[in-house]
């Protein structure tokens, strides 16, 4: 064999395992996107109506897109295409590992778990955003590293690396808004590595403005649209939404006395159970939170005045999520389109990341930054991978509940 191909031999079986598993998982691709609880499938008709003020078009256009494709059958499409996102994923993270160590045939097994996680084999089958937005993440994150790849990567590669990097930043943007700054880690991982380590502060400021670009052109154009059609001034009104159910589950809806929300569970009789809430309390904020119409959830007074008033406490309550965020098991219940394996497959995939990924992930991710960032060679990219992983967190805990 070729050299090269031996080289890229441990990235092709990668593709090929997990290829051959999804097939085995999705026999036929045909009957297995979940419900459309967030009305993703409507909006793929009508990509800039009124329910634009909420979400961006990228996924609906997805699924526009797999409509134009295979009429009453899109769902074949989209699950091919969110399977062939798990592949690629897959191959890049193996690019990844093989910039970092010397022999790539042991990331094997991490990326193996990585993208067989249910998590993901789930986001395959769903009609969510989640699982092209982690596609996109990972190949701005891939082209970040790149960036940093000075030693092997001629300028004119980084140049396109970089641009790159910042579409598909801007891509996962049009995907969840929730990646609005996103760009920060990303900028910030790149720029702060050429500044300290390869002692160029101008190419840092080169790559980092052809990685911010992109990612601004992609928010200002869906926010001039917002603009001049809804006269919404934010770029989605989900945001608003989030926080103010997170304060409330935080139990701090006392100190939004006299918003349009708090007055709407005054006289609904929902006050007195959402001042008494508390978050280990699920059943009784489910309950909440269903009672509550859409429509009045979008108050952004609500969360305003309990910031201004007690920002410290909702950031305390909303921190102490962070450890379930790496130690919650995520076997869980059998996933439903695990139904054409045997029984005995599926308990060993169930029981094995419920028992080994909850120990281990942690303790990995922990050592892996620590080597990371004490080799100087993977310094940069350690570096920019932290950034990342620390954006996730607190948008996840402190914009979620």
């Amino acid at each position: 064999m070729k050299p090269k191909i031996m080289r890229l031999l441990p990235t092709i079986l990668v593709a090929v395992i997990v290829g051959i598993l999804l097939v085995v998982i999705h026999p036929g691709f045909t009957g297995v996107v979940a419900a459309d609880t967030f009305g993703y499938s409507d909006m793929s008709s009508d990509l800039l109506g009124p329910v634009a003020i909420d979400r961006p078009p990228a996924y609906p256009a997805l699924i526009a897109l797999a409509k134009a494709l295979a009429g009453d059958q899109w769902a074949t499409p989209m699950v091919l295409f969110q399977c062939l996102m798990v592949v690629i994923v897959a191959v890049l993270l193996m690019e990844i590992y093989r910039k970092v160590l010397s022999n790539a045939w042991i990331a094997i097994p991490a990326v193996l778990i990585t993208v067989l996680a249910p998590g993901v084999l789930m986001g395959t089958a769903n009609l969510l955003p989640e699982l092209p937005l982690m596609f996109c993440v990972v190949v701005s994150w891939y082209c970040g590293i790149c960036v940093l790849d000075y030693e092997r990567a001629g300028l004119r590669q980084r140049r396109m690396y970089a641009v790159t990097s910042g579409i598909f930043s801007g891509l996962a943007l049009w995907l969840k808004p929730a990646w609005l700054f996103g760009f920060a880690p990303l900028v910030g991982g790149v720029a702060v590595p050429y500044v300290v380590l390869k002692r160029t502060p101008r190419k840092a400021f080169e790559f980092a403005c052809l990685m911010l670009v992109p990612h601004l052109v992609f928010y200002s154009g869906w926010q001039l649209f917002l603009i001049s059609r809804y006269q919404q001034r934010s770029f989605s009104e989900i945001g608003a939404i989030n926080l103010n159910i997170a304060s409330m589950r935080a139990g701090l809806t006392k100190y939004a006395e006299g918003t349009p929300l708090y007055d709407y569970l005054n006289k609904s009789g929902l006050l007195p159970s959402a001042l008494t809430l508390t978050w280990t309390d699920f059943t009784k904020f489910t309950a909440l939170k269903d009672a509550i119409t859409w429509s009045e959830r979008r108050d952004p007074r609500f969360y305003q005045q309990i910031f201004s008033r007690n920002l410290i406490g909702y950031v305390t309550v909303q921190l102490r999520r962070v450890p379930n965020f790496f130690t919650t098991r995520p076997g869980g219940t059998t996933p439903p389109l695990f139904s054409n394996l045997s029984s005995t497959i599926t308990r060993i995939y169930t029981t094995t990341y419920d028992w080994l990924w909850r120990p281990l992930m942690p303790f990995l991710l922990i050592v892996g930054i620590m080597v990371g960032l004490a080799l100087r060679r993977t310094r940069g990219i350690t570096f920019l991978s932290l950034l990342l992983i620390s954006y996730a967190c607190v948008t996840l805990v402190l914009l979620t509940y």
